[in-house]
């Protein structure tokens, strides 16, 4: 039926005929006295755990007791479809506007359900009762609106003190129950005990009436911000139970003595005030009370979640208040720096810093107040002593006035990438040593040419002076005009011989600031011989004006003779009529110089321009292919790049330096 079994749907009707049958007993004990009505309640509850599919239990029940009660089928059958639709309405209501979720695990759901689920099905029935003259006309129109007032009161703290219970029992709990089971004990037995003495009338004589009522609010609200939702609404089910029983039969605090009919209605409204007023309070409170607690378990586990990714990470994990004191470390982080947490707690990173890098922590301690932190590398000691480079990404933290409160630190360990790197450099600067002393074995005799040029000057120079000096006919001024020359030309020689010297020591390479033009004129110097050979002119444009550039001169100076060298063959291989090397330089960037060293060879198609960077790849016979590849190595080093423009007649070659 409509989603639901017949056997739960049967069960609904039969718990809808129950309570409203027992509302009817609690009328004739209290002698016509409106009491609490619990049907309502049973029908809202239903249709809240199961749904709207419950509505068919609720109508069956609804037109059974209407039947059981001698009305006819007519009448009974129209009375329970107003009385299925009003339940109907509050449950649109609260599930479908206001997605209050039957498990009642918000402040919010409970608040809602007070408001809305205790009001329009009270207010329905009365102002059906009131349109339709259920009551006869006989009655008092004071003592009517007394009673309609009652009977609304009594319909809402059923529905207040019923549905609480049964959804909460009839929900899974997502939450474990808080309390224990001695706990729990105490609070009903306390409870039953004390709302027995109270509304039983047992205390009467010893205390003053009015105050009775408040001895049970130690109860419920140990209940409520002990034991949570379902054990608080049970104990106020056992508390509302008894009192409404008590007063039933004539007993309690709120009874008043010989009074006038309307008086009876307001001792009833006396005692339903009261317990909404408990039950109100005390379901807010637990509700809040069980908000608070989801609240700090789900802060706990997530706080668990993020512990157990931030252990799990191979990256070491560090999180700084706003003074740069550690507040929290990970394992990872203790291991890789060697200290236990307790010695690193409360203590700043720059300890960890190596001397000469402490004022860089600072710094990047002083860019993360201003929230401009950037990743960057520090160096720092191991509790042992040994070195740790590390790789730190931090991410600044700041409150909701904008104020800077911490940072959380990303720790990654680079110290055998560091290695790697060295040796990998290490062996670049080996193989590019090498390839200098082969460059200059291939280039021998030009430079062979280069030296023999000043030397045969000095020769000539020699026999020249001894010649006269034989003869008797140098003076002293000619003798000096000799020396000098002599000197020049030994110098000369020097010059290239150092140069040689230098361009094949095996030395690391460091960066220093350098000039493009003075880049350019040790290539030409290198290079003067060969292009002799080769009939070519190797020319290059004025760089001056350009800012220094950041490179190891050698590294830069093998890199650009490569470049040369194989213009000129290429040159001289094509046969071509025009034979000429031109180096030059410009700005790529703001912080970037592009040198160009171009030619008037054959050239290069698209797809060699990039091939030619391969190991290994060569067009020469002699060669074997490691020469533009080990040079696009050493510009990759330096942060640049090298890379070939097949765009053009001839061949260009660019490459970028970073500005220094």
């Amino acid at each position: 039926m409509l989603g639901i079994s017949w056997i739960a749907t049967l069960v609904i009707a039969a718990a809808y005929v129950a309570a409203a049958e027992g509302a009817m007993l609690l009328l004739r004990v209290a002698a016509d006295a409106p009491m609490v009505s619990a049907a309502s309640a049973v029908g809202l509850a239903a249709c809240l755990h199961s749904g709207i599919r419950a509505a068919a239990g609720v109508w069956l029940g609804a037109l059974g007791y209407e039947l059981l009660g001698g009305r006819e089928l007519v009448p009974a059958f129209g009375s329970s479809i107003v009385t299925t639709a009003q339940i109907a309405l509050a449950w649109w209501l609260l599930q479908r506007v206001l997605r209050v979720s039957p498990k009642l695990e918000r402040l919010r759901d409970v608040l809602m359900l007070i408001l809305i689920g205790a009001t329009v099905i009270p207010l329905a029935n009365v102002a059906r009762a009131a349109l339709t003259g259920e009551w006869s006309p006989e009655i008092d129109p004071a003592v009517r609106v007394a009673l309609l007032q009652v009977s609304a009161l009594g319909e809402a703290i059923g529905i207040v003190l019923l549905v609480p219970a049964v959804l909460t029992w009839m929900a899974a709990q997502s939450r474990p129950q808080a309390g224990s089971i001695a706990e729990r004990a105490i609070v009903y037995a306390g409870t039953l005990v004390v709302s027995v003495l109270v509304f039983s009338g047992r205390l009467a004589p010893a205390m003053s009436a009015e105050t009775l009522p408040y001895a049970l609010f130690p109860f419920t609200f140990w209940a409520a911000l002990r034991l949570g939702l379902r054990d608080t609404s049970t104990v106020l089910l056992i508390c509302g139970g008894i009192a409404i029983w008590f007063h039933a039969m004539g007993m309690g605090p709120f009874i008043m003595p010989s009074i006038a009919p309307e008086q009876t209605f307001a001792q009833f409204g006396s005692l339903y005030l009261f317990l909404g007023v408990l039950c109100v309070t005390s379901l807010l409170a637990a509700a809040a009370q069980g908000e608070r607690e989801g609240a700090q378990t789900q802060v706990r586990e997530s706080e668990q979640r993020y512990r157990m990714l931030i252990e799990g990470m191979n990256e070491g994990v560090n999180i700084t208040d706003a003074a740069a004191r550690m507040a929290f470390v990970s394992d990872r982080f203790c291991e890789m720096t060697g200290y236990a947490r307790a010695e690193l707690i409360g203590r700043t990173g720059e300890v960890l810093a190596v001397p000469e890098m402490q004022e860089s922590w600072r710094e990047s301690h002083r860019s993360r107040e201003s929230g401009r932190a950037e990743p960057h590398a520090l160096v720092l000691k191991r509790r042992d002593g040994q070195l740790l480079h590390v790789w730190i990404s931090p991410k600044p933290q700041f409150d909701h006035a904008g104020h800077y409160i911490g940072s959380l630190n990303v720790v990654l360990d680079v110290t055998d990438r560091r290695r790697a790197e060295d040796k990998a450099r290490s062996h670049l600067e080996q193989l590019a040593h090498v390839a200098r002393v082969a460059s200059m074995g291939e280039m021998a005799s030009a430079i062979a040419h280069e030296i023999n040029q000043p030397l045969t000057a000095i020769a000539n120079y020699a026999n020249a002076s001894l010649r006269l000096l034989r003869a008797g006919n140098l003076s002293a001024e000619e003798t000096a005009d000799t020396m000098q020359r002599l000197a020049t030309e030994a110098e000369r020689a020097g010059a290239v011989v150092r140069k040689m010297r230098g361009f094949v020591r095996s030395e690391e390479g460091h960066l220093q600031a350098i000039g493009v033009d003075e880049l350019f004129a040790d290539v030409l110097r290198l290079t003067r011989g060969e292009a002799a050979q080769y009939e070519a002119d190797v020319s290059a444009a004025g760089a001056g004006e350009l800012p220094k550039v950041l490179a190891d001169a050698i590294q830069i100076e093998q890199v650009l003779l490569n470049l040369v060298r194989n213009a000129l063959e290429a040159i001289d291989a094509a046969g071509a009529n025009e034979r000429r090397v031109v180096l030059s330089a410009g700005r790529a960037s703001d912080d970037m110089i592009e040198i160009q060293v171009s030619d008037t060879g054959p050239g290069l198609s698209a797809a060699a321009a990039e091939k030619v960077f391969e190991p290994f790849y060569t067009t020469k016979n002699e060669g074997i292919g490691i020469g533009l590849a080990l040079s696009r190595s050493i510009v990759d080093a330096h942060g640049g790049r090298l890379w070939a423009d097949a765009s053009q007649p001839g061949a260009v070659f660019r490459l970028t330096l970073p500005i220094a």
